[in-house]
């Protein structure tokens, strides 16, 4: 049934996944929220909606340009509910948009290939890298991810190497130029708080190790087969692969880094993982079982909200 609906890529399939994800929202509120949901708190959950309903259409965008997956939406049906497993995500808006220009800066660098207009390419990933990290300091790491581009795309030219170094003098003089605008002190913490952190209480919360043993072990099997089949393409098929597996890579750094209590710093590695996770879908033959990972991933979302 889930696989007869999102199997194919219809726009009724993102409405549906936004009133899912508002459903989802209002529950989370009212049973894990303290107060419950306030008319206060609507505006804050309606603009997370728009957020994540636009955060999964520049998914769908980057994955039907480059052909990540085939022409379903098992993709962003993940990316949804790899969120909503871990719920405490939605809280931290800022984590949210700074994602949503990693996206975009990962969505210039993939678009190198094409072989035009590469340096201003590389000049705005670097720009929506650094803009992302503004919102939050740990984006800054997936500049790696930019330079990964332009050598695996073999743009290696000087010239092109010190494009992402006249991005952060951009972003920089215009960031200090809004600072000395809004009398504010310039301090570099109000820029950049890499500070490694490091929060195991919630190792000892139900409602975080269950979401995060089902999708470490689906994961797992995902990720060595997405290598497997990246590494049988010819050296031009595979570098977005290898972009997707840099992209979890780096993800994984952040996460490794940051261990926040509201473990928002998951989400950076949901795009890349749930690219693996729907490859690893579509080579599944046998329906039954297809069903079976679709329906665990919806029930499990559901059953963290209850525990």
């Amino acid at each position: 049934m889930i696989s007869s609906i999102f199997g194919r890529t219809k726009p009724i399939n993102f409405v549906l996944l936004a009133l899912f994800a508002f459903v989802f929202l209002i529950c989370y509120y009212l049973l894990s929220v303290p107060g419950g949901l306030t008319l206060t708190l609507l505006p804050d959950l309606l603009l997370t909606v728009l957020l994540v309903t636009f955060t999964m259409l520049l998914i769908e965008f980057i994955n039907r340009k480059n052909g990540l997956t085939k022409d379903n939406t098992y993709l962003s049906f993940f990316f949804l509910l790899y969120l909503c497993m871990f719920p405490k995500i939605f809280a931290d808006v800022q984590v949210i948009i700074s994602h949503i220009f990693v996206l975009l800066a990962f969505r210039r660098v993939i678009s190198i290939k094409s072989g035009q207009e590469v340096r201003s390419k590389i000049f705005d990933a670097s720009i929506w890298v650094f803009v992302a990290a503004l919102f939050y300091s740990w984006s800054v790491v997936f500049l790696v991810l930019v330079f990964a581009g332009i050598f695996l795309y073999g743009v290696n030219y000087y010239k092109n190497l010190l494009v992402p170094f006249v991005a952060f003098l951009t972003v920089a003089i215009l960031a200090v130029t809004y600072k000395l605008y809004m009398g504010d002190a310039l301090l570099w913490s109000d820029f950049f708080d890499l500070t490694p952190t490091f929060s195991l209480d919630k190792y000892a919360d139900l409602q975080f190790v269950l979401p995060l043993a089902f999708i470490s072990a689906f994961g797992f099997v995902s990720v060595v087969y997405y290598f497997m089949k990246v590494s049988g393409r010819a050296y031009k098929a595979r570098i977005p692969g290898w972009l997707i597996m840099i992209f979890l890579l780096l993800s994984g750094v952040v996460v490794a880094l940051v261990e926040s209590a509201n473990t928002s710093e998951l989400i950076f590695a949901g795009f890349p993982l749930c690219v693996m996770m729907a490859n690893y879908l579509q080579s599944i033959k046998k329906k039954w079982l297809k069903e079976l990972f679709l329906w665990l991933f919806l029930a499990v979302p559901l059953v963290v909200l209850f525990l």
